[in-house]
């Protein structure tokens, strides 16, 4: 990955679902912290559904999700 991604746990899982709210990829946290009651996590990577490497486009299609949103 290009840029470090750390966001609320609920973001991330939502980042990895389609528009029809599939699973689209399966994120590779690698710490999970609490703040303020709010669970949050730093991802190492996305995974896709069977654990194997996911594609390229969709990886840069979730990325670009979280650039949106921050």
């Amino acid at each position: 990955m290009n840029n470090e991604i750390f966001d609320k746990i609920e973001v991330i899982q939502e980042a990895c679902r389609n528009e029809d709210g599939e699973r689209i990829a399966v994120p590779l946290l690698k710490r999970i912290q609490s703040i303020d009651g709010e669970l949050y996590a730093y991802v190492d990577d996305f995974l896709n559904e069977f654990g194997g490497k996911l594609d390229e486009n969709i990886k840069v299609h979730i990325e670009e999700k979280f650039l949106m949103v921050n």
